[in-house]
């Protein structure tokens, strides 16, 4: 099987009243597979080697009562691939969990806060999800913070992006 890679990063977060997910890649058609979202229940964003089925099932085990933790463990522990999985998981009371494989498009990472989760894979260099996580704390306005983190993030895995452009 081909798998195009696409740099990617995003970001699930949280203000008491409201949650919410944003993404960036250079992959078209990004919002189609990574981030889930279902009102009342969780956000969720699944990316590096998506496995388009752990946001629908994440979701439902949530709805059905599951922490975040306990609905990311159990779709994370029947995945064959799960080394290769990125994935983050917002439940409506606040609960957080991510997940980042040890084979997950390098250089990838997630940083886990109160009221929310970074993720970035197939950066050319380490520290994005900590650069976003930064952004944030500066001011937690998760609505705008795609667009705060667009130049972090552009900055961050620029190279590797056009490596792979060129190479295309």
């Amino acid at each position: 099987m081909i798998r195009k890679l696409a740099a990617t990063y995003s970001v699930i977060a949280y203000d008491q009243r409201q949650m919410g997910a944003a993404v960036q890649s250079h992959f078209f058609g990004v919002g189609s597979v990574v981030p889930w979202a279902r009102a009342g229940v969780g956000v969720v964003c699944t990316q590096s080697i998506v496995n388009v089925d752990a946001g629908p099932q994440i979701l439902a085990l949530l709805e059905l009562g599951a922490t975040a933790h306990d609905a990311l463990s159990m779709v994370v522990a029947a995945d064959a691939e799960r080394d290769y999985r990125q994935i983050a998981v917002l439940g409506a009371t606040g609960s957080i969990a991510a997940h980042t494989g040890s084979k997950a498009i390098a250089h990838a990472g997630h940083v886990e806060t109160a009221m929310g989760s970074f993720q970035a894979n197939m950066m050319s260099n380490p520290g994005v999800p900590e650069a976003m996580e930064a952004v944030f704390a500066r001011d937690p306005n998760w609505r705008e913070l795609l667009l705060r983190l667009e130049p972090t993030g552009v900055f961050a895995f620029s190279d590797a992006v056009w490596q792979q452009l060129k190479e295309a």
